[in-house]
């Protein structure tokens, strides 16, 4: 099987990262997302351009002396998420950052993402192109 890259989803998909979370906003459907654990990293490696199965075990290399049989389903399945959210984009080229991702977690935590949707009609407007005569915002985009 060949090797998968991802992509942020951009200009739809801006993040920023915290000490121990990652907020992924994405602002075509006003949805955001707290990306926790072993998540932060598979985020900026997968970002980055290293691929599925390459950040899969670089991951799992990381594992807790009792190791989590269910660590690699859990992986992908996180990782499905991030794509089925339009997060991250499958793409066939390596990342141009792969060289420069930080070095992996010293002990394997379930990677989480919460996604949260109650800020969504309001994240959706778009104000810079879509305001009203007087300047304000307009819902008529994000309708």
């Amino acid at each position: 099987m060949s090797e998968i890259y991802y992509r942020v989803q951009e200009p739809d998909v801006t993040f920023e990262i915290f000490e121990d979370e990652i907020i992924v906003i994405n602002l075509a459907n006003g949805r955001y997302h707290n990306i926790r654990g072993s998540g932060t990293w598979l985020w900026q490696a997968l970002a980055a351009g290293v691929g599925r199965s390459k950040a899969t075990d670089l991951l799992l290399a990381a594992e807790a002396p009792d190791p989590d049989p269910d660590a690699a389903r859990k992986i992908s399945e996180f990782i499905d998420q991030l794509t089925a959210e339009d997060l991250l984009v499958a793409t066939p080229l390596e990342g141009e950052n792969a060289s420069e991702l930080p070095e992996a977690p010293g002990v394997y935590t379930t990677p989480l993402i919460e996604t949260f949707t109650d800020m969504e009609h309001l994240l959706a407007i778009d104000p810079i192109h879509e305001v009203d005569a007087q300047g304000w915002p307009s819902e008529l985009g994000a309708l």
